[in-house]
């Protein structure tokens, strides 16, 4: 018999969770799928509204990751490795990113003369400028508008980041 949390909370239907109970899956197995289903669920349908909103501004949520992320940054420039990695994102994304970020005049890109194999991003004016008006509009129409109380997230972050730890991500 499942639980009944995993009849109420889980984002499967009860044919679905009937079919993994059939097929011989454990509750645990079965709430753990439910909770990668719906964490995947949750996270394309923020990056869908995220994506509306940049759009328009010629901005894709990864381009807008990157733009924060040299926008914040202390340094002059932040190599694009080390951008990858911060972000968690394959190179290949990376360089798709910055295909579209230097020819619009946010991003440029330069070589440290003391080691000529890096290459280092660097926010221009203009795109300092263009993240800091589409933050403005992130947050009035996203990030202020999740639904949920301080006490909420505050649990919510401390469940995903015992998940990130125990999973080596710190």
């Amino acid at each position: 018999m499942v639980a009944a949390w995993v009849d109420d909370d889980l984002d499967l239907d009860d044919a679905a969770r009937r079919g993994l109970v059939a097929e011989g899956w454990s509750q645990a197995a079965v709430a753990g799928y439910s909770l990668v289903v719906t964490l995947m669920e949750i996270r394309q349908l923020l990056v869908t509204r995220i994506d509306a909103l940049l759009r328009p501004h010629g901005l894709s949520f990864a381009s807008y990751e990157i733009l924060m992320h040299l926008r914040l940054s202390t340094e002059p420039g932040i190599p694009v490795s080390v951008v990858g990695n911060a972000l968690q994102v394959h190179p290949t994304s990376i360089s798709n990113c910055l295909g579209q970020l230097i020819p619009a005049g946010f991003v440029t890109t330069r070589r440290p003369p003391n080691d000529r194999r890096v290459v280092l991003c660097v926010i221009t004016p203009d795109g300092r400028a263009k993240v800091d008006r589409v933050t403005t509009l992130l947050n009035a129409d996203i990030f202020e508008r999740l639904g949920l109380s301080d006490e909420q997230f505050g649990d919510l972050f401390g469940v995903l980041r015992r998940y990130r730890a125990n999973a080596g991500d710190f």
